[in-house]
Order: C-alpha cells, then structure tokens, then sequence
C-alpha cells in the first residue's frame, strides 16, 4: 500500500519541475544566433584604440597649463576654425575671447558654489 504512492509523489515532482522548467525557459528566453558576443576583458581592441589615438588632441604645452592665456582664436586651424566661422556667423558678437572668459568665470562659479553646498546659486546655472 505505501509503495503506490511513491510512484505518484515521483509523477507530482516530475510535472512540478516541468512546470519550472517551462516557466523558466519562458522567462529567461532561447538564443537565436544573432546574439553579440560579450566582449573578452582580456583581449584589447585594436581598431578602437589606434582611432582613439589618433582624434585624441595632444596635452598642452606646460605653459598653458600652468594658467597661461590659450592662443589666439585666429590661429585656429581645421574644424576649430570652421565652428568659429559658423558660431560668428550666426551671432555677429560673438568673439572666442569673450566665450572662453565667460565659461571661466561660468566654471569658478559653478565648481564654487557646489564645493559650498549652495544649491540655491546652483539652480540658475545648471539644468536638471
């Protein structure tokens, strides 16, 4: 008598973990193929640096980082120089002297009020 109902307690687990089986494939999903490979952490990529290296502008000479005055706007060359012509040619006021002072004193204000906790000056300044 207790040996028939070892047969139906198998037959119960097996559906329940059929069940779990099927819920669990539904939920977790089936690959296809056209998934990306992860990429290996242990391989570097070679076409991503070389690009890198070569948009990545130079460090600036010592003396402009030591707080010197950045050359002039006219001596801007290339892409630089086409922004410059398209920003002053939809604002005739625009000079980059007066943006590159302005964002400065933009910065010192920002970074200033924020070392302070002053979220009340921040507000203006800042979008969400």
């Amino acid at each position: 008598m207790g040996g028939d109902f070892a047969y139906l307690d198998i037959v119960f687990l097996a559906m329940v973990a059929g069940f779990l089986i099927f819920r669990l494939r539904s939920v977790l999903g089936r690959r296809t193929g056209t998934e990306k490979r992860p990429p290996d952490p242990f391989q570097a990529p070679a076409e991503p640096r070389r690009l890198a290296q070569a948009t990545t502008p130079a460090a600036p000479p010592a003396a402009e980082r030591a707080g010197a005055s950045p050359p002039p706007a006219e001596a801007a060359t290339g892409a630089l120089a086409q922004g410059l012509r398209q920003i002053a040619g939809g604002d005739p006021s625009f000079t980059p002297d007066s943006f590159i002072a302005g964002a400065r004193t933009a910065f010192s204000l920002i970074v200033e009020a924020f070392a302070k906790g002053d979220t009340k000056a921040l507000r203006p300044l800042l979008h969400d």
